[in-house]
């Protein structure tokens, strides 16, 4: 069986050979069968998963990256086992081989196997977009994206502009960014943490605000020189891949010359939306 999606522009095709229970937030992005796909993967199972070659460049608890310098294969693991039961490989196709005896375990609904899989960070890069930790929501047509480190607060103010402002959630942990016609657009990417919705929508960016939590609200805009450093530390990067590296910090500091990054030290009350909303008023024009 053959399943069809999009991401913003990047069209790719999964060839099966059994019944997909694609996850979800996955099926969101399904679209109609085409001819003019970017990428094929085709879904593998197999006894055994095949040899590893190349070397060691990223471990995780979840996956084993290697590389032959050209070309990865990417052995994954359940987290509460250590045990590999999927292999990415890049070969004349993007093969993933799933193990016979864990058919079962990926292929429900609520798997996330496959999806992380496909090596989307490194697929979107080349594709000329980068994948931001951020929530990302829609206001009068134009995406403001909240970013920081984990645990600063960006559901809580997605959450205060969709109780006051009638905000959209697009997704509440990842964007995908890149620009489309000269403009910089949030683009709905499958992958959303605990918040659970993943909408595929998309908008021109407005600002993307840097979180910190304060009992006063205030907010600054950052020098373009530092707002590339923080937006590449909230950035799915393949650090062990120089190209991807070069490629992306290339477009982040296109961003960061074109898109306000600000500073905002806020609360978590209304007051933190109706501060934000009329700066961005008065000091950022379409």
């Amino acid at each position: 069986m053959n399943y069809y999606f999009q991401i913003a522009d990047f069209s790719f095709k999964i060839e099966s050979s059994f019944e997909w229970e694609i996850n979800p937030f996955l099926q969101v992005f399904l679209t109609e069968q085409r001819e003019d796909v970017k990428e094929v993967y085709h879904l593998v199972v197999c006894e055994s998963l095949p040899e590893i070659k190349g070397r060691l460049v990223y471990q995780s608890d979840m996956q084993d990256i290697f590389s032959d310098g050209t070309r990865e294969q990417r052995l994954m693991y359940l987290s509460f086992y250590h045990e590999p039961y999927i292999l990415y490989s890049e070969e004349e196709i993007n093969k993933i081989y799933i193990r016979k005896d864990f058919l079962s375990t990926v292929n429900r609904s609520d798997s996330f196997g496959i999806l992380n899989a496909l090596a989307l960070e490194k697929k979107m890069i080349q594709q000329d977009a980068i994948i931001l930790h951020s929530s990302f929501i829609i206001v009068q047509n134009t995406a403001i994206l909240f970013t920081a480190p984990s645990g600063t607060g960006k559901s809580t103010q997605a959450d205060l502009w969709i109780k006051y402002e009638n905000a959209t959630l697009v997704n509440g942990d990842r964007t995908l960014i890149k620009k489309e016609n000269g403009v910089w657009k949030g683009f709905g990417f499958p992958v959303c943490g605990s918040s659970k919705t993943c909408l595929n929508q998309n908008a021109p960016i407005k600002a993307i605000i840097y979180l910190s939590q304060a009992p006063q609200n205030k907010i600054s805009r950052i020098k373009p020189s530092e707002s590339i450093k923080k937006i590449i530390s909230e950035t799915s990067i393949n650090f062990w891949n120089r190209e991807a590296v070069n490629h992306a910090i290339s477009l982040i500091s296109d961003l960061c010359l074109e898109i306000p990054l600000y500073a905002y030290a806020c609360t978590k009350e209304k007051d933190a939306v109706t501060d934000l909303k009329n700066f961005l008023e008065n000091n950022v024009h379409e």
